[in-house]
C-alpha cells in the first residue's frame, strides 16, 4: 500500500511536500523473510516497469549479492578525497 500510494503520487505517505523518495529499511534477524520481501517488492517493480526507481542496497557484498542489489558503499561512491559536494540520485 505505501509503495503503490508513493508511486501514484499519493502525497499522504510523503514526508515532505518535495519529497518524491520512498526510502526504505528492512530490518530483521536471519530467517525471517527479508529477501523474500525484497523480491516480492522487486517483481513489483519489474511488472509496473519502474526498475529504474529503484535502488537495493545492503551492507555487505554478501547481503546484496542475496537480493541482487549492490553495496552501500559502492552505491556512494569513494568520496574522501572530494571536497565538492554531491548529488546521489537513486
Amino acid at each position: 500500500m505505501i509503495i503503490t500510494s508513493h508511486l501514484d503520487d499519493d502525497k499522504r505517505c510523503r514526508t515532505s511536500d518535495n519529497d518524491g523518495q520512498l526510502i526504505m529499511c528492512i530490518p530483521g534477524c536471519g530467517g525471517t523473510g527479508k529477501s523474500q520481501l525484497i523480491r516480492a517488492i522487486t517483481k513489483y517493480f519489474l511488472v509496473t516497469k519502474r526498475m529504474y526507481m529503484m535502488r537495493k542496497l545492503a551492507p555487505t557484498g554478501i547481503a546484496a549479492a542475496e537480493i541482487d542489489g549492490m553495496t552501500i558503499h559502492s552505491f556512494l561512491g569513494d568520496q574522501r578525497n572530494s571536497r565538492k559536494p554531491r548529488t546521489i540520485k537513486a
